[in-house]
């Protein structure tokens, strides 16, 4: 990651090495291969847009979108539709019946995006952060590949 990128994970995450978590941090029965960190940039090649996915997760063949994080001045101009798009077609080259993300309650943008794109709410429920505060998420699963 670049120097950039690095400050960007921190200042969202509120830790010094945000950076390397959100690069090898999976859950406990994933295999670490199974993560992919996309980075996304502008035409001056900095870093605009992140996306973490674990493949074979939480189910095998199913994949987990842990984080779509899109620079507030690149959003509303397509870049998450185009970045949701490379996913599932990566997806779908490995022949995944699935994908899962699960969204922040409090956030209606985010919960309008996957709505918007075929993801259906599966359940709510409740996650703690690395930093002990606790958000409400809504999972959603997008069936159609």
């Amino acid at each position: 990651m670049t120097g950039h990128s690095i400050k960007w994970c921190q200042l969202f995450s509120g830790r010094h090495n945000a950076a390397q978590y959100l690069l090898q941090n999976v859950p406990p029965s994933t295999a670490k291969e199974d993560k992919i960190v996309l980075g996304f940039h502008d035409e001056t090649g900095l870093l605009v847009a992140i996306c973490d996915l674990l493949r074979n997760y939480p189910s095998t063949g199913e994949w987990w979108i842990g984080l779509l994080m899109i620079d507030p001045k690149y959003r509303s101009a397509g870049l998450g539709t185009q970045i949701l798009q490379d996913v599932v077609n990566m997806a779908r080259a490995e022949e995944a019946t699935a994908l899962w993300v699960a969204p922040l309650e409090q956030n209606p943008n985010a919960q309008r995006f996957w709505e918007r794109h075929g993801f259906v709410e599966q359940r709510t429920t409740h996650t703690t952060t690395r930093s002990g505060r606790t958000n409400t998420v809504v999972v959603r699963k997008k069936m159609t590949l």
